[in-house]
C-alpha cells in the first residue's frame, strides 16, 4: 500500500504510511474512547481516595480504642492494688484490735506453686495471725462486687491448700517437682498446724455474695464510709 492512500475500509478513515502503518484515527473515535479513559481513571482515584479516607478513619478509630483500653486497664489495675491494700489493711487492723500478739503477711504464699514450679492458683493476701491459744492463716481474696461464684472460687483454693496443709502435717510426701515449688512446700510444713480462714473484701457485695461468705465462714471487709472495714457482725 502506497504512502498517503486510504485502506479498503473508507469508512475507518485510516491512513497508512510507506511502511504500512496507520497514519490518523478517526477524530471522533479517538475523541470518545479519551473520554471515556479519563472518567474509568478518575472513577478509580475516587474510589481510591475513599478507601484511603475510610482506612484512615479507622486507624485514628482503632487508636483511640486502644489508648481508651489501656487507660482503662490501667486505671483498673490500679483500683485492684488500691482494694487489695485497703481490705489487706483492714485484716491487719481487725486482727489487732481483737488483741493478736502478732499479725504478719506473707507474700511468698500468695501465689501457690504446683510441681511444674508454676502458679496454680493465688491469694491477693495472706497473714499469719497468732492469738494464743490460736494460730491462724487468713487467706485474702479481694473482687470489685463479690459474687456468690466469686466466693466459690475463693473457697475451692482455700481447701486445695487446706488438704495441701493437712498432708504435709500428716508426713505425706508429696510427689517431686521443682526446686522453687519444693522449697515453699517445706516453708508451708512449718504453718501446717494453723487454722485456715478465707477472708473476702470487695466495694460491693451482690447479696447472694454476702450470704455465702458468712456461710462459708468468711472475715467479710468492705468499705465502712472512709476506709475499709470488717463486717460489724465479725467484731
Amino acid at each position: 500500500m502506497s504512502a498517503g492512500t486510504f485502506s479498503n475500509f473508507p469508512k475507518d478513515k485510516i491512513r497508512y504510511d510507506a511502511s504500512g502503518s496507520p497514519l490518523m484515527l478517526k477524530q471522533g473515535r479517538v475523541s470518545m474512547a479519551s473520554t471515556e479513559s479519563h472518567a474509568l481513571v478518575e472513577s478509580i482515584l475516587r474510589q481510591q481516595l475513599v478507601m484511603e479516607e475510610a482506612l484512615a478513619t479507622a486507624i485514628g478509630t482503632v487508636n483511640k480504642l486502644a489508648t481508651s483500653v489501656g487507660q482503662h486497664r490501667g486505671w483498673m489495675t490500679n483500683e485492684d492494688f488500691g482494694a487489695e491494700a485497703e481490705v489487706n489493711h483492714a485484716v491487719e487492723t481487725h486482727y489487732m484490735s481483737l488483741g493478736a500478739e502478732s499479725v504478719e503477711e506473707l507474700p511468698m504464699f500468695k501465689a501457690i506453686l504446683g510441681p511444674d514450679g508454676k502458679h496454680a492458683y493465688s491469694f491477693d493476701g495472706v497473714f499469719e495471725v497468732i492469738r494464743a491459744p490460736q494460730k491462724l492463716l487468713v487467706l485474702v481474696e479481694c473482687k470489685h462486687r463479690v459474687s456468690k461464684e466469686n466466693v466459690k472460687d475463693a473457697a475451692k483454693k482455700r481447701d486445695k491448700l487446706v488438704q495441701l496443709m493437712h498432708g504435709l502435717r500428716d508426713n505425706i510426701t508429696p510427689p517431686g517437682g521443682r526446686h522453687n515449688y519444693l522449697m515453699q512446700l517445706k516453708a508451708l510444713s512449718e504453718l501446717c498446724t494453723h487454722d485456715v480462714r478465707l477472708c473476702m473484701g470487695g466495694q460491693s457485695f451482690d447479696e447472694d455474695g454476702m450470704a455465702d461468705a458468712i456461710k462459708e465462714g468468711c472475715l467479710v471487709v468492705q468499705p465502712d464510709g472512709g476506709r475499709y472495714s470488717c463486717h460489724p457482725s465479725q467484731l
